[in-house]
């Protein structure tokens, strides 16, 4: 689903305007030669987004102009916050960002076609690269004569985060990938207080391998969904001991401890 400039630059305004959404609007009020109004846009605003929310994006994406892969779009005078963005081989790049008083959004690519970019001025292109270059000579530009402000920490700074209850110690801590979902919480803290420790993934968390060779592939597939594994990859290979359609290997192999985030790769019998 492809998403335009427009609404991504609306996207980091509602993040910049603590999360207060303000709809795009091109034509603001009509009038006719003696002044008269026929029509004007009568402006909304939703919080779509909590203040907190907001800001701790705000927090996020102002360290990728200070140390990521913004670092070009940094503008001199005033803060900024931005993110860059590059799509598969290279042919779309983004860097969109916002100071407290304006967002931009600049695209790199072609119109009508996905086609790679490669390299533009000796330079590969990438969303921290042109992108984030031309995002630095309009902002720069664009907000001269603007006033230089600071982001602002909400007041009301509460989170609510998914926690754990370590049952040995009581410590109270962010789940793992393996944390059963009954045994998860919402708690709420105050922002820069909540827990930053993973509750520790211990052997017992790791499911084992189920065997899956010498298994149709429907049946195999669904023994790994049931396991917990989803990133499988089904390889067609000749194998004339097994009929068509059946499993005849897989990697890793069956009996050990595997973590659902690996790549489960099955061959098939075509």
């Amino acid at each position: 689903v492809g998403v335009s400039p427009l609404e991504v630059c609306t996207a980091f305004s509602t993040i910049a305007n603590y999360g207060i959404r303000h709809d795009p609007v091109a034509i603001l009020k009509v009038i006719d030669k003696d002044g008269n109004i026929y029509e004007e846009y009568e402006e909304e605003e939703r919080q779509v987004l909590t203040p907190i929310n907001a800001y701790r994006a705000i927090e996020i994406m102002q360290q990728v102009m200070l140390r990521g892969t913004g670092t070009r779009a940094r503008l001199d005078d005033r803060p900024c916050a931005g993110k860059t963005g590059t799509t598969d081989e290279a042919e779309n790049a983004w860097f969109s960002g916002f100071t407290t008083n304006l967002a931009a959004c600049v695209w790199m690519g072609y119109p009508e076609v996905n086609k790679k970019m490669g390299i533009i001025h000796d330079m590969r292109v990438q969303g921290g690269a042109q992108p984030a270059m031309i995002w630095n000579l309009f902002m720069t530009e664009a907000t001269k004569d603007l006033p230089i402000e600071n982001f602002i920490r909400p007041q009301d700074d509460m989170i609510n985060i998914q926690v754990v209850i370590n049952p040995e110690t009581g410590e109270v801590l962010l789940p793992n990938r393996f944390t059963p979902l009954d045994q998860i919480i919402i708690k709420e803290f105050r922002y820069g207080g909540e827990p930053t420790v993973q509750m520790p993934i211990t052997p017992d968390d790791i499911p084992i391998m189920p065997m899956v060779s010498l298994k149709h592939i429907n049946e195999a597939n669904h023994i790994l969904i049931e396991a917990g594994y989803t990133n499988i990859v089904y390889k067609n290979e000749p194998y004339s001991e097994v009929d068509s359609g059946y499993t005849h290997r897989q990697d890793p192999m069956w009996g050990q401890p595997v973590e659902t985030i690996r790549k489960i790769t099955v061959w098939v019998n075509p």
